[in-house]
């Protein structure tokens, strides 16, 4: 009986805790594509038309992808194969999502960053599964900033190319902007070289921010990088010796941000499973919950 009493409250409290994770946006891009570009219910934007959208989220109403970085043309992107792709294409490009086909949208109200502080930090988590098919050594990034930018302002972004053209494995860089580490000059590093044979696969990301706000003289936020969904890091900030001063996020707004390389060879680029999920603070109930377990594990061991 108390072995079934415990087993219940468990299963409560893995329920309640799972509950309480809020999926901000979401998309798997899993729709039939018609044609490329960005307009509403084309290209990029296949399935997506509001108030008819493929996207998920507490704050899906009304979001649509937007090019913003038009060195690339727009008929380079589109939805193939249930994924976002890029397709061979001269010329930098960049996107993001909006709320009004216009202007970027900024996340900040929807994940809470009016309220984080460095004693009180928001965390969410950010998924994207990114594959590089350039013949040559293109680079292309996925990112998060406090203004739409290219990979050379963002507060930090996760690029995936390969050093040489020959190269049969990936290489993960971090980009992160001078106003995020407070040093002299942005940085341009390696993480880590991929196993051999990685290349033209997928590689799926998990990004954990823990949020402490728009910061301007202290480093109190984190970023931690994952390939295996948030078992092992690959990257933490928090450990990571080229941050001397920490990590930081110097502006209020939140944007993400997908960018892409010239692609002059031959191949593409393809995004796949983008979402954002907040990962809240241990709710009453569940401190409750965890409470009642320990007095029945408390009474069951005096009873023995």
């Amino acid at each position: 009986m108390k072995r079934t009493a415990i087993a219940s409250l468990l299963l409560l409290l893995a329920v309640t805790v799972a509950s309480a994770q809020v999926v901000i946006i979401a998309d798997d891009y899993n729709v039939t594509g018609n044609g490329t570009g960005f307009d509403l219910d084309t290209g990029v934007n296949s399935g997506i038309n509001p108030p008819v959208t493929r996207l998920t989220g507490s704050a899906a109403d009304n979001l649509r992808y937007i090019q913003t970085g038009t060195g690339k043309a727009a008929t380079a992107f589109s939805v193939t194969g249930n994924k976002l792709e890029v397709a061979n294409a001269a010329g930098s490009g960049r996107f993001v999502l909006s709320a009004d086909g216009v202007t970027p949208y900024d996340f900040s109200s929807a994940l809470g960053i009016g309220s984080a502080t460095p004693a009180n930090p928001v965390v969410y988590d950010i998924t994207i599964s990114m594959a590089n098919y350039a013949s040559g050594i293109a680079r292309f990034s996925f990112g998060l900033g406090t203004e739409d930018t290219t990979v050379d302002n963002q507060d930090f972004c996760l690029q995936l190319w390969r050093p040489t053209a020959s190269a049969d494995y990936y290489r993960i860089q971090k980009r992160i902007d001078t106003g995020s580490s407070g040093l002299a000059g942005d940085i341009n590093d390696l993480i880590v070289d991929m196993a051999p044979g990685t290349r033209n696969t997928e590689v799926d990301f998990l990004i954990r921010i823990t949020d402490a706000g728009a910061e301007t003289t202290t480093f109190s936020s984190q970023v931690q990088v994952s390939l295996d969904g948030g078992n092992t890091w690959l990257y933490d900030s928090s450990t990571d010796p080229a941050l001397v001063n920490g990590w930081r996020l110097d502006g209020s707004e939140r944007y993400f941000i997908w960018d892409q390389a010239p692609l002059t060879g031959t191949g593409r680029f393809t995004y796949d499973n983008f979402s954002v999920t907040m990962i809240p603070e241990p709710s009453t109930l569940a401190l409750g919950l965890l409470g009642g377990l320990g007095m029945l594990l408390g009474r069951r061991s005096r009873h023995r």
